[in-house]
């Protein structure tokens, strides 16, 4: 194959993994912008059930931490929907982890931490 022959061919494979990095990256960017207006709409809903209850309507709890050796509860969900927290982790001895975060009216209430023992 000469070299005059062969130059189409790698033109036309540069210029079809081109198109796909261009639809790859439309995909990721429109996927961006699905989780920003996403993000939006939450706060929006939430704002007013955490102002006057201190609780959002939906959303997951956050999983507890563990401070000074000792596992902290899971965070509870948003009162309509979302899951509890998982527990935290107790690294000292004989101190229990953790309860679960409980969970929305539509949802699953989390696991606590059983800690460490002996």
């Amino acid at each position: 194959m000469s070299f005059v022959v062969a130059v189409p061919d790698v033109s036309a494979s540069a210029a079809t993994h081109l198109v796909g990095l261009g639809s790859s990256l439309s995909a990721a960017n429109a996927g961006a912008e699905s989780a920003n207006v996403e993000r939006a709409l939450l706060n929006a809903v939430n704002a007013p059930s955490v102002a006057l209850i201190g609780r959002p309507m939906m959303a997951d709890g956050a999983d507890g931490a563990t401070v000074d050796g000792v596992g902290q509860p899971g965070g509870a969900a948003g009162w309509l929907y979302g899951n509890g927290g998982t527990g935290g982790a107790s690294t000292s001895s004989g101190v229990a982890g953790g309860r679960g975060g409980a969970a929305g009216l539509i949802g699953n209430g989390a696991d606590g931490n059983p800690g460490k023992l002996g």
